[in-house]
């Protein structure tokens, strides 16, 4: 064993001379030799020592156990102490100074030297053991996480500075506490505490982990985000004795997530700029003074030819590009956009690098101050140059098919006579020669097939006339009253006789209580009911052809037109409205021109409704339209009696359509089909529907046209077809029926 320095106190010089000598024989050194208890103090604060042997009974005025515990308290030295006293009060006071042996007088060499040896060796350990735990303490002061340790009941046993900060809790505090009532967490996606994670890693004896996203509230309301893990404190034997868990706040490393986030972010918009014309702005709105005010851009000055950094960042330099014509308008926008707010949206030129103007789409909207005080506008700048090119070139365009338009129609006008006159001479001759009584059969049949002929390039001749005036908004509706009944009656008579030539059974549904006069225009309104029926009998070559008129509600009648005929195919039925489209087999669309359903379909628009189709090949067809009719008051139903019950007139076998087989209705309210004119928005709305339209923006065109509608209840007939050709995106016929009826446009 290694030399040691000890202290002998002892004040019987015999006594004290032995030990020395016995010490020195087992190799350790003597650093004095006292009487007294105040001796030994003086001499333990002058040298270094290892050891204390201490009678207990001394001279003066402290007594051994008295000095022990001094040399204990000031030095930490190790005390063995020399007795020949051993009752019970002598040895509780000896303990209480903790001691690291007892000789008792009279002793040996080997019972001396084995408690010196013991002392020693005690003393090392203990000073090992606290230079361990003065590491330990040190290093759980200085790392970055928090620490909490517990016992097997999960309170708390030890607590170091990071984890007291975080918890708010101190040392003190917390020891001997519940780790839930220190350590509070909470799940930040579901918002729920997560409760004793200490018991958490006691029942399971192994280590747990916290969610991803965890949040630690403080005992103060200080909140941190935190990633914890709790593992199990396991001794010699292998029994879990307590846990511990490391807490560690990543406030920081969260914020440095999303700064990089933000930065991967702003490159990949940088990215996506970057040869694009569209530019950013910030403009802050430093006092009144816009000569003060601060603007700046991304990717704005690149596009227009200046470079990333051109120019002072002000708007008064911006202010300089803005073409002279656009300047004040231009000024005028950005100054009540920072007066009253809203969405601010204009189309201006901007001067490029080259000397050229670009036409752009400035947008923005305010940021504002708590009081509402607008203090920044932000906001977009989009190239659209090569847009109002194409605007450009489409109203030359435009003119140029007005000017066509025109001269097509004094074409038709001019060549209808010239084609009329001579037509008119061999249709009346014809009928001369089919009354006169000397021509043999043969060639009566010759001057039946010249009238048939005469009379088909007449309608044909008819028909071009009247898609043209449709085509230019040169067609009105005409309204007067009109007898219901012997209007339908005259409609059937009408094509019975080729009904009957071809052995169909022709069948008139007219409903109970009808109106009895209803105001329409009848010649458009007999038009279209005869190209229904006319086709309905030309495609049926046997079955049946059903004419079916009831009322929807007070006011609006459904006309319903159905065969037993060839049908129409599907991808015929999408374009049998289009002009010029015939459906059927070659031997029946060679007998027109394709122009019937599509003039029948723009005289329905303009009566404010429209024409409805379902059909199945081999099985026959049904066209119909729901019309809203003025009524006038004293008109009763057509079909009642006196005592107002109603009959039904049939001229063949017949029965009313089952229920729920018509079609859904379209959305047309009362009033609008009453024949007036359809009622179309001014110019300059006109003009942003067709823009916007070719734009392909059709949400944009909805909301534009519901705009109108609000503002107006006139433009509900207009509003609804534009409507209906937004929401399924038909493009190209929105566009012509905007054209249409821009160019022919009725007072509103």
């Amino acid at each position: 064993m290694a030399s040691a320095r000890i202290l002998i106190v002892e004040d019987d010089r015999v006594v004290a001379r032995d030990i020395a000598q016995q010490l020195v024989r087992c190799g350790h050194a003597i650093a004095g030799s006292v009487a007294s208890g105040e001796e030994a103090i003086a001499v333990a604060a002058q040298a270094p020592l290892d050891l204390v042997l201490m009678d207990v009974r001394l001279e003066g005025n402290l007594d051994g156990i008295d000095t022990a515990r001094r040399l204990r308290e000031a030095h930490g030295l190790p005390v063995v102490f020399l007795t020949a006293y051993a009752d019970e009060e002598t040895v509780r006071r000896a303990t209480v100074t903790e001691p690291f042996g007892y000789v008792l007088k009279p002793f040996e060499d080997q019972q001396l030297r084995t408690v010196v040896e013991m002392a020693l060796y005690k003393h090392g350990a203990e000073r090992r053991l606290r230079d361990s735990e003065h590491r330990y303490a040190v290093t759980l002061a200085s790392i970055g996480d928090g620490v909490i340790a517990t016992d097997c009941e999960s309170r708390i046993t030890l607590i170091n500075p990071v984890a007291e900060a975080l918890t708010g809790w101190s040392r003190e505090e917390a020891a001997g506490r519940p780790l839930a009532e220190v350590l509070v967490l909470i799940d930040e996606d579901t918002n729920v505490p997560l409760g004793d994670r200490g018991t958490a890693v006691l029942g399971r004896q192994a280590p747990v982990d916290l969610p991803l996203r965890t949040r630690l509230v403080g005992r103060h309301g200080r909140e941190a985000p935190v990633e914890a893990r709790g593992t199990p404190i396991v001794d010699d034997v292998g029994q879990v004795v307590g846990a511990v868990l490391a807490i560690r706040d990543v406030t920081q490393t969260r914020r440095a997530a999303q700064a990089e986030i933000l930065r991967a972010t702003n490159a990949r918009l940088d990215a996506a700029m970057q040869g694009s014309n569209v530019g950013v702005w910030d403009l802050e709105l430093d006092g009144e003074d816009e000569r003060h005010w601060v603007l700046r851009c991304w990717n704005a000055h690149e596009w227009l030819g200046y470079g990333e950094h051109a120019g002072a960042p002000s708007f008064e330099r911006f202010m300089e590009l803005v073409h002279p014509d656009d300047l004040n308008r231009f000024g005028e926008a950005f100054r009540n956009q920072a007066e009253s707010g809203g969405a601010l949206a204009i189309e201006h030129r901007l001067l490029h690098r080259d000397g050229s103007y670009r036409w752009v789409l400035t947008r923005g909207a305010p940021r504002r101050h708590a009081d509402g005080a607008a203090v920044c506008l932000s906001g977009t700048l989009i190239d659209i140059t090569a847009l109002k090119r194409a605007e450009q070139a489409l109203r030359v365009a435009r003119d140029e098919a007005e000017a066509a338009n025109k001269a097509k129609d004094e074409f038709l006008a001019n060549i209808s006579h010239e084609l009329r006159t001579p037509l008119n001479g061999i249709l009346g001759y014809a009928q001369v020669l089919r009354h006169d009584d000397t021509l043999v059969p043969r060639h009566r049949s010759h001057v039946a097939v010249i009238e048939q002929s005469g009379t088909h390039l007449l309608t044909l001749i008819n028909d071009l006339l009247e898609f043209a005036r449709i085509g230019a908004g040169q067609t009105e509706l005409q309204l007067a009253d009109v007898l219901l009944a012997p209007f339908l009656e005259m409609l059937a008579d009408m094509v019975a006789v080729r009904a009957r030539e071809k052995g169909l059974t022709q069948t008139r549904v007219i409903a109970r209580c009808l109106p009895a006069v209803i105001r329409v225009d009848e010649k458009r309104l007999r038009q279209v009911l005869l190209n229904l029926l006319s086709n309905a009998v030309k495609f049926t070559d046997e079955g049946e052809v059903t004419f079916a008129v009831r009322q929807i509600s007070p006011g609006l009648l459904r006309f319903e037109v159905s065969d037993t005929g060839v049908g129409i195919t599907r991808d015929q039925l999408e374009r049998v409205f289009r002009p010029f489209e015939q459906a059927g087999d070659t031997e029946r669309r060679s007998a027109g021109v394709g122009l019937g359903l599509s003039i029948s379909q723009q005289l329905v628009w303009l009566m404010g409704s429209e024409i409805h189709v379902e059909s199945e090949l081999g099985r026959g067809s049904r066209f119909w339209f729901d019309l809203a009719v003025q009524v006038p008051g004293d008109s009763v139903c057509a079909a009642c009696g006196a005592d107002g019950t109603g009959s039904q007139d049939i001229d063949t076998a017949a029965h009313e359509p089952a229920a729920g087989t018509s079609m859904p209705l379209p959305s047309v309210p009362v009033g609008l089909g009453t024949g007036a004119p359809l009622a179309v928005p001014l110019h300059e709305d006109m003009e942003i529907l067709h823009r916007l339209a070719l734009r392909g923006q059709m949400r944009d065109v909805m909301r534009h046209a519901n705009a109108l509608l609000e503002s107006d209840g006139r433009y509900q007939a207009f509003v609804l077809r534009v409507r209906r050709l937004a929401e399924n995106f038909e493009s190209r016929e929105l566009l012509a029926f905007i054209e249409r009826h821009w160019n022919g446009r009725e007072p509103a």
